[in-house]
Order: structure tokens, then C-alpha cells, then sequence
């Protein structure tokens, strides 16, 4: 049987009611309670309409609680959020990035506990983050204050890296007095101990977060929620009914297959490592860190197969972080016979580099064993003066210098969406591009390249048109 007391304003009124359901008694025998409070709606005027709402409010806390649907769990959304992070069998860029996420989060939620959490609160801070002035994707410029205080830095520009937590080429770009994130900028800034705004220009396209980022947002929300559903903390995800804004529909940009032979003309006067990286990625539609994952033992010269088992990243503040593909699954793809003899000539180049780098060492065994200690993963792209594998920002530093030369924006993403629509121009069916590209489930393929798929199904309408209805009805 419920316990129900009034719950009175500073003017001695009833404005609501505390609604009590036994649970049972702790390990020191001390009486546990299910408790809600019930507000009395203004609509409501008569004593009568009161207790029989109060009466159906009870009836259904007592049900849910003989369920065992409500929660005694006293999270907040910013701890569990946490507990979330640290417990989940997470990538090292995905904890950075759900990290990054928090501050945008716990103001508007943080301190609320999981329990009472509702698709309100979602959908408030949802509309914050459009319209108020926390966009993170802005641009600031170091001043001559910054620069010469990170000049006179007493340590190594690589231990500076470390120190302040970017990478090596932000770094450069600042002291250069160019474009980096505002993120980038602050912890510059919190290094130097002063104010961002003392020593960078900032510069924002506006305010509020774009309905994309929102997205990732509500996503990591809903992640976080039905983890604490699976773990019993929460009878419900309340994130499934929140109405996070809509994200805008924007077509995956590729290149035309003239501008691939444009490029494919240009990689004859660039450097073996990279004209061999870019023709992989046009090949084979791989991402950017499966690329410079690759290792020589996945590579089937005989049979003209690639091996995608691998990954790497550049995570700010850890290095490079070698891992799995993007969704964790292998796959294993086939070359061009072009390739095969580009892999071979490569194989060979990178043999001869290593024989030079170690030709300085006359006692053999000494030259023997540092040559073992040379790229021990077998990897393909690999910095030639340590033998570690190559960051990804090096691939897109040298697409940066390549695009000036050409005229071409060159982006390795850009490939990837080349790839698909190549494949969808030739008919192949989207089961097998899904595969080829990786992606753990044939509706992502579905839905970045609709319309694609769309032009597809056209030229498939046509090609029954002219074999079957043209002819019958002329």
C-alpha cells in the first residue's frame, strides 16, 4: 500500500503530493522506499478531480514499481556518461571524441540523474546547442605573443607535442601563424597559462552546432542510456524519444573518371611511396588508416588480394594508435594486375632504402641486428628514416601539396566515394560495394549513396525499356 503526503507552498497550500511504495529493508534493516512526487496541475480546480487524478497517479507508480520499472539509481547522466567510457571496450579515438562531447553535454544535463532524465531534457539541450554560442569548429590565429612564448619554450618541439597535447603539424601550423581548431588553441593556451583570447584571433561562422554534430551528440546520449538499460540501471531509453534536429542531406563528393586519369597522369612525378598509396586507394576504395595499416603479409602478390585487417590513427596527446578497421571486420579485396607490378617495383624500392640507411654500419651483426629492429611490423608505408609506420596526417599533408600542383582538390575520402560510384555506374549490385567498402551493414551503404543508387535503378528501368517494351510496342 502506497504512503501519500501533502506537499505544501510557502503559503501553506497543497500543491502536490509525495508518493511512497515500501521496497524492503537495507543490509542494517533500515526501511527502503520508492518515492514520487506528483504536482497538482493548475487545470485542476475541484477536490473531486484531484483524487481521482492522484488516485490513477498512484495505482500506476505502485504497478511500475511491483515491475520493477522504476530505478533507485542515483547517477547522474555526467558520472554514468563516465563510468560509460571507462567500462565500454572502446577505440582510443572514440574516448577521445565522447571526452570532447562531455563539456557540451554536462552543463545542460550533467548534474540529472539518469532515472529522471526525459526526452525534454534531450530535446532542450538539442535546441541549446543550435542556437547558443558554443560552436567548436571555428578557426583561431596565433598572435606574436603566442608564437614567441612557444619559441622560447626550453624543450623539444616533439616533447612540446606531448606537453600541450597536439599533434606535430598543429604545432608548425601555429607557430606558422595559420588556421587551427579552437580546441587546438585552448590547450595551447591553458599551457601558457593565459587566456585563449590574449593569444589567439577567433574566428566562428556563426553560432550554435550544426545539426551533424548534434547528431553525434544525441547518438553517444542514446549510447550511454541504453547501456544503463542493458546493466538494469534504467527500464527505458528516453534518448528513443527525444527529437534531435534533422541533419541536412548532402551528397558524397567524388571525382569524375576524367579527373581520376588527370590524377592518375600526375602520380608518374611524385614519389613511388605515394603514387603507390593513391592508386591503392583509388583501386580499392579503402579508408585513410586502412591504408597506412596495411602490412606486407596481407598483401597476395600471387593471387592479386589484399588483406584489410588493420588500422592506425594519430590520436592528439598518445601517437599513433595501431588497431582494427573502422567496424572491426576483415575483408579481403582484389587488385588491379597495374597494382600487383606497382607493389612489386615498391617492395623492391623500399629494400634498397633500408640497405642504404644501414650501409654506414661496417661490423655486420651490428648492422644485422638494427636492420631487424627496422619496420619489425612489415608495414608498407612507413616513415624511411625510423622505419615506423607512417601517421595518416602524412598522407594528407602531401594530398595538400599534391592538389596546388594539379589544381585538384585530392582528399582520400574523396576516393572511397569514387569508388562507389564507379562501381554503382558499372551495375555492380550494392551488396557487393558494401563489402568492398567495409561497411557493417548494407543499409550505411544504402544511405550515403542514395542517389547513386537512385541513377542505378534509372539506367536498370531504361535497360528493361529498351529489351522488352520498346520493341514490343513499336
Amino acid at each position: 500500500m502506497a504512503n501519500i503526503s501533502a506537499i505544501k507552498n510557502k503559503d501553506g497550500i497543497i500543491s502536490g503530493y509525495r508518493i511512497r511504495v515500501y521496497k524492503g529493508e537495507d543490509q542494517n534493516g533500515k526501511k527502503q522506499f520508492y518515492s514520487k512526487n506528483w504536482t497538482i496541475p493548475q487545470t485542476y480546480k475541484s477536490e473531486k478531480a484531484i483524487q481521482s487524478a492522484l488516485a490513477k497517479v498512484v495505482g500506476e507508480f505502485e504497478t511500475q514499481c511491483k515491475r520493477g520499472e522504476i530505478s533507485t539509481d542515483t547517477h547522474t547522466f555526467s558520472t554514468f556518461a563516465r563510468y560509460y567510457i571507462s567500462t565500454k571496450d572502446l577505440k582510443p579515438a572514440s574516448v577521445r571524441f565522447y571526452n570532447s562531447l562531455l563539456p557540451l553535454i554536462d552543463p545542460e544535463i550533467g548534474s540529472v540523474k539518469i532515472k529522471d532524465l526525459t526526452p525534454q531534457h534531450l530535446d532542450r539541450l538539442y535546441k541549446k546547442l543550435a542556437t547558443s554560442d558554443v560552436k567548436r569548429d571555428g578557426k583561431a590565429t596565433a598572435t606574436e605573443k603566442a608564437i614567441s612564448m612557444l619559441k622560447a619554450q626550453p624543450i623539444k618541439r616533439k616533447d612540446l607535442c606531448v606537453a600541450i597535447g597536439v599533434s606535430d603539424a598543429t604545432l608548425r601550423e601555429c607557430m606558422k601563424g595559420n588556421h587551427i581548431s579552437i580546441e587546438s588553441a585552448e590547450k595551447v593556451s591553458a599551457y601558457l597559462k593565459r587566456n585563449v583570447k590574449e593569444l589567439f584571433e577567433i574566428a566562428t561562422s556563426g553560432t550554435g552546432i550544426s545539426a551533424k554534430y548534434i547528431g553525434h551528440v544525441h547518438s553517444f546520449i542514446s549510447s550511454v542510456l541504453e547501456f544503463a538499460v542493458k546493466k538494469g540501471f534504467l527500464s527505458r531509453n528516453v534518448a528513443l524519444q527525444a527529437t534531435p534536429p534533422k541533419k541536412p542531406k548532402t551528397e558524397a563528393e567524388f571525382f569524375e573518371i576524367d579527373a581520376i586519369l588527370l590524377i592518375k597522369e600526375a602520380l608518374d612525378h611524385e614519389p613511388l611511396k605515394y603514387k603507390l598509396a593513391t592508386c591503392l586507394l583509388i583501386d580499392t576504395g579503402m579508408r585513410r588508416g586502412e591504408l597506412c595499416g596495411l602490412k606486407w603479409k596481407a598483401i597476395d602478390l600471387q593471387n592479386g588480394t589484399i588483406r584489410i585487417e588493420n588500422n592506425v590513427q594519430y590520436i592528439e596527446g598518445a601517437g599513433i594508435i595501431a588497431g582494427t578497421p573502422k567496424t572491426d571486420k576483415f575483408r579481403t579485396v582484389n587488385i588491379a594486375p597495374e597494382l600487383v607490378t606497382l607493389l612489386k617495383k615498391y617492395r623492391q624500392e623500399q629494400k634498397d632504402q633500408k640497405a642504404i640507411l644501414f650501409s654506414n654500419i661496417e661490423n655486420t651483426i651490428q648492422r644485422h641486428q638494427q636492420m631487424k629492429l627496422y619496420n619489425p611490423e612489415g608495414y608498407l608505408f612507413i616513415q624511411e628514416n625510423t622505419g615506423k609506420v607512417m601517421s595518416p596526417n602524412t598522407l594528407n599533408q602531401w594530398m595538400i601539396r599534391f592538389s596546388k600542383k594539379i589544381g585538384l582538390h585530392v582528399h582520400p575520402h574523396k576516393f572511397r566515394h569514387s569508388q562507389a560510384s564507379i562501381l554503382f555506374a558499372a551495375g555492380v549490385d550494392v551488396v557487393t560495394v558494401s563489402k568492398r567498402l567495409g561497411h557493417s551493414q548494407v543499409s550505411t551503404t544504402q544511405n550515403i549513396y542514395a542517389h547513386l543508387l537512385e541513377q542505378s535503378d534509372k539506367n536498370a528501368s531504361d535497360a528493361i525499356s529498351e529489351l522488352i517494351f520498346k520493341e514490343a510496342w513499336d
